[in-house]
């Protein structure tokens, strides 16, 4: 039960306007972490492509653009 929390936490994880990205970031992570400890595996470039997907604002379009 934990597990299939967990990755609905991260999945609908989404960053709220004017949250400090370094502190969201940290949260994404911990979350991963946690999965992690109930052997869930996430590859770089999938935790890397949540990362970039879970934010709704077009400030951020240039960034996710620059990193893709």
């Amino acid at each position: 039960m934990k597990k299939l929390y967990l990755k609905h936490k991260l999945f609908g994880f989404k960053i709220s306007e004017g949250t400090d990205l370094n502190q969201y970031i940290n949260v994404f992570n911990h979350i991963v972490s946690n999965l992690k400890r109930v052997n869930v595996k996430f590859d770089s470039e999938n935790k890397t492509l949540m990362l970039l997907n879970s934010h709704a604002f077009p400030m951020y379009e240039n960034l996710v653009t620059t990193l893709m």
